[in-house]
């Protein structure tokens, strides 16, 4: 159950950046904005919020940190006319993380995505 939780979490982050270049393209009307910004959400994704990412940040933080950036995508959607798709978006967003929670760190674990300690 966890590695299937897991990787709905990652296909929900696939699904996330292509909202938000979607988003932007829409928004500005230019399709290479929706691309530039695609690619820096990825970017600060790789960042902060990847499981395997080097920073400071525990797995709990970084799972906060990148399911607020899809909750951003789902409101993005929803302002930029395509409130189904928003909300949909961000109630599988929501539910993938309480999920994930309840879970606890036995889900990373089972998938050998453990956060480094630092003690």
């Amino acid at each position: 159950m966890a590695i299937l939780a897991l990787a709905l979490r990652f296909l929900l982050e696939l699904v996330g950046f292509v909202a938000v270049g979607v988003v932007a393209a829409t928004a500005t009307g230019q399709p290479l904005a929706g691309i530039a910004a695609s690619i820096a959400v990825i970017a600060v994704w790789a960042v902060v919020a990847a499981p395997k990412a080097r920073n400071p940040l525990r797995q709990p933080q970084r799972d906060l940190v990148g399911t607020s950036i899809l909750i951003v995508a789902a409101v993005g959607l929803v302002l930029v006319g395509l409130p189904l798709a928003g909300i949909v978006f961000g109630v599988a967003v929501v539910a993938n993380a309480a999920h994930l929670v309840v879970l606890g760190p036995s889900a990373r674990e089972a998938f050998g995505t453990r956060s480094p300690r630092l003690d």
